[in-house]
């Protein structure tokens, strides 16, 4: 009888399929949205899945339904800053013209205006009291919204820039640009002013430390602080101006505009420099990859970092001054400012 030989030709079919290289990561634009003027800020609000974005060369508000404008609305000349208030699901929109004013936007209505001080420049909720926080850069104060009603007015440093919340203890921390000071804030009243580097712009919370990181334009620094004490991160880039913490590391991004350049800090140290595209202006953390995305407004670019390491640019309009995360569709949208100029300007939506 014939013995019959049986080839293991699955071995080999296992070593071919083995040695066959990985697909290389890319990032793309998956979509460009036109919206009416000069967008600089964006913001997510979860209660309808929409971006909302504000368009300074038009003084409107564009709602975005993933690639789609459901909504223009008119505010105050020259919106400047956006933030979600989940407790009543309105959308505030801060504008830095002469008239001072926060836009309240429910849906695609604006359902009220709230006259702050002078120069509104960021705004942070708080959900220790449901209120929102306005650093007024023109006058010194930080201006506390309830609703629609102005519920406080609080005088802090020399003009007040970038503020953040901190959850472990409720207070909001805001950077004081000129005095090189952090003031802290309990619900209306500051409890502390706390010494940092020169010209801090930035602020942002690590939850795996409960430490406040601050962005010290003025300095290659960025300081730490930690209940009364603060610990000065030295050798970041020149002129760090943002901050993001990536809970998958949980290290803090800094986005270094004058050396063109993303730092990584775990805890006091450095442990990452990644270059990248010119003129770095903003920051942002996409939870469904894990991966860094950095706005380049002179490069009309945007760069992804996964860990430290770049692993992607994405070409965009032109001027990216701004990004925002919407979890419904896992996109990154980016405001291209187009540095002003135009009449009509575009947001580009990332994938990847």
């Amino acid at each position: 009888m014939k013995k019959i030989h049986v080839i293991p030709i699955f071995v080999a079919l296992t070593i071919v399929i083995s040695i066959l290289p990985q697909a290389a990561y890319a990032a793309s634009v998956v979509g460009t949205v036109t919206v009416p003027g000069a967008p600089f800020a964006l913001g997510f609000n979860p209660s309808n899945n929409d971006i909302y974005t504000a368009n300074q060369g038009s003084n409107t508000v564009s709602v975005i339904s993933n690639t789609t404008v459901v909504g223009n609305v008119a505010v105050s000349p020259g919106p400047n800053a956006i933030a979600f208030n989940p407790s009543n699901n309105y959308t505030y929109v801060s504008s830095q013209g002469v008239l001072n004013k926060v836009s309240v936007i429910s849906g695609t209505t604006v359902v009220g205006n709230v006259t702050v001080g002078v120069g509104p420049y960021e705004l942070a909720f708080n959900p220790s009291n449901n209120d929102i926080y306005v650093t007024n850069s023109g006058d010194g104060t930080v201006s506390v919204i309830s609703g629609t009603t102005l519920v406080g007015t609080i005088t802090v440093g020399n003009n007040p820039r970038g503020l953040a919340f901190n959850p472990s203890n409720n207070d909001m921390y805001v950077a004081n640009n000129i005095d090189g000071t952090v003031s802290v804030i309990s619900g209306t009243t500051v409890v502390n002013t706390v010494n940092v580097g020169s010209s801090p712009r930035a602020v942002a919370f690590n939850p795996s430390n409960n430490n406040m990181y601050v962005a010290n334009y003025g300095t290659t620094t960025v300081s730490v602080i930690s209940n009364q004490n603060v610990h000065t991160v030295r050798n970041v880039g020149t002129s760090p101006v943002a901050l993001v913490f990536n809970p998958s590391n949980n290290d803090m991004y800094v986005a270094n505009e004058g050396s063109n350049t993303v730092t990584l800090i775990s805890g006091t140290k450095t442990v990452g420099t990644v270059t990248v595209g010119i003129l770095p202006r903003a920051i942002a953390f996409n939870p469904s990859t894990n991966n860094i995305y950095v706005a380049n407004e002179n490069s009309n670019t945007v760069s992804v970092i996964s860990g430290t390491s770049l692993i992607d640019t994405v070409t965009v309009g032109s001027g990216p001054h701004a990004l925002a995360f919407n979890p419904s569709n896992n996109d990154i949208y980016v405001a291209n400012y187009n540095n002003g100029m135009g009449v009509l300007n575009t947001v580009s939506l990332i994938a990847g």
